[in-house]
């Protein structure tokens, strides 16, 4: 068997496996790779081709963390930090108080696929700078304001949840929060902060948010709208 990559536009990075035995073109993934068998005699670009057609069933089925995303210069991530590539042949990432520094080979301006998962861990180091110091103060604002007590507070990247609190009144904030607008954000943080009286979901547990957020229906509608591009980030 035989194994060769193409990026295709608007699709991401396909495998084309040529394998003897194999009668018919077919299509699947295996974890987050898209892979594409065909019959060993087939030239590459059939198989590639096959995936172009399969297009929309590929972008139904794309898995959560393999989401297509564009990572360009002059894109927001958080509060403080716009991305800036820098064309070079030396691939390294910096992060300064208001930017997130990606030095790579480039010449659209938009982070080429191979070069994603290094723009990706420097947009979370921005983040979790950002979390330390926007994220703990607007907690601590709300639990003042509020007369809530909690024990303390930590970041994290969480993969399916914005946040938690334990029975010691130990909240976690997820810091791609940072990349929601503030009234999601501080759903969440009186979602949390409620939970420091209710470790449940019970009524009285939504009475005690609807207090502070009334029409929390409607953000946590939002919220599960923004949930999937939100988490492609990380």
């Amino acid at each position: 068997m035989s194994v060769k990559q193409f990026n295709v536009p608007d699709i991401g990075v396909i495998a084309v496996h040529k394998r003897k035995g194999t009668k018919q073109l077919s299509i699947r993934f295996s974890g987050n790779q898209l892979k594409v068998t065909q019959p060993a005699w087939m030239p590459y670009q059939t198989g590639v081709s096959f995936a172009l057609t399969q297009k929309k069933w590929i972008l139904e089925h794309l898995p959560t963390s393999a989401q297509t995303i564009e990572i360009k210069d002059g894109n927001r991530y958080g509060k403080e930090h716009i991305l800036r590539i820098i064309q070079s042949a030396e691939t390294r990432t910096r992060i300064t108080k208001t930017e997130i520094l990606i030095y790579c080979p480039s010449s659209s301006g938009v982070i080429r696929p191979e070069y994603i998962s290094l723009a990706k861990k420097a947009i979370y180091r921005a983040l979790k700078k950002e979390a330390t110091d926007l994220l703990d103060k607007r907690l601590a604002m709300h639990a003042a304001n509020h007369q809530f007590k909690y024990k303390n507070v930590s970041f994290k990247s969480m993969k399916s949840r914005w946040g938690s609190c334990n029975s010691n009144r130990e909240i976690t904030l997820n810091i791609y929060l940072l990349m929601l607008p503030w009234n999601l954000i501080d759903y969440v943080i009186f979602h949390e902060l409620s939970h420091t009286l209710h470790l449940n979901h019970s009524a009285a547990f939504w009475e005690q948010v609807h207090a502070h957020i009334p029409n929390y229906k409607q953000l946590r509608k939002e919220l599960k709208q923004m949930q999937t591009s939100v988490m492609a980030l990380r």
